[in-house]
């Protein structure tokens, strides 16, 4: 198993890092100086927190397949969370020109590793925003047909979270 979890963050790791190695190095050899080292660095920044979000996905996958993860499972109300998690994408949103719709009422508990399930909507959120976008800016939408929603919704005795966008689709 550990030569498996290596193996896959070498792999998902190795690219990123050159890409972010060969960005410093173009900034060191820009004529522009101070500015060119700025946005060098600026860029290195978010390159290194990307890795460092891969890296932190990577590990929580090897202890949840490792079943360490069911000890960190807790009771919380999952609308809460995820009403927290996608208001932190509104600016985001806005700032590209989509609405985020957000339905999740309070008072649905769950068990489950609260750090995990706001990971995982972050991302579905993250992405969303992100395809929406750029399929809005191809086909010069208007930002009422761009929309992001986020709901969940309880169906018997399971909860459902959903997350819809108009983007290009997988």
């Amino acid at each position: 198993g550990l030569k498996e979890v290596s193996d896959n963050i070498a792999h998902d790791l190795k690219t990123p890092l050159n890409r972010l190695r060969n960005g410093a190095e173009a900034a060191l050899r820009d004529s522009r100086g101070s500015d060119a080292y700025r946005e060098g660095l600026e860029s290195t920044i978010e390159k290194a927190d990307e890795l460092i979000k891969t890296f932190n996905a990577l590990l929580l996958i090897a202890r949840l397949e490792a079943g360490v993860v069911e000890e960190t499972a807790e009771p919380f109300d999952l609308g809460q969370l995820v009403s927290d998690m996608a208001e932190l994408y509104e600016p985001v949103a806005e700032e590209v020109g989509l609405a985020l719709q957000i339905d999740a009422k309070s008072g649905l508990g769950v068990r489950a590793n609260r750090q995990l399930v706001g990971q995982a909507v972050a991302n579905l959120v993250d992405n969303a925003i992100k395809y929406s976008a750029d399929a809005v800016g191809r086909q010069n939408a208007s930002a009422t047909d761009a929309a992001v929603s986020v709901r969940v919704t309880e169906e018997g005795r399971f909860a459902e979270i959903s997350v819809a966008d108009r983007g290009p689709g997988i």
